[in-house]
């Protein structure tokens, strides 16, 4: 009776360790693709970023070009 008790404890053990293990595997898994979502959308962000130019406050203005002829 004590022999079929240990056996069965053990086998109880085993298989909550497996579904702790399986537990622990899945929010690892999870966070790891949190982070990746967080890590491209930075990345898209930032290359958004960097495409923005703003506009050359220079190139909007007329500039006229006056050319003085010398006095000879």
């Amino acid at each position: 009776m004590k022999n079929t008790a240990l056996q069965l404890a053990e086998y109880y053990e085993k298989e909550t360790t497996y579904k702790m293990r399986n537990v622990i595997e899945f929010i690892q898994l999870w966070i790891s693709m949190v982070i990746m979502v967080v890590l491209t959308a930075l990345t898209i962000v930032s290359s958004e970023t960097a495409t923005i130019r703003p506009k050359n406050p220079a190139a909007g203005q007329v500039m006229e070009l006056q050319v003085e002829k010398p006095l000879a």
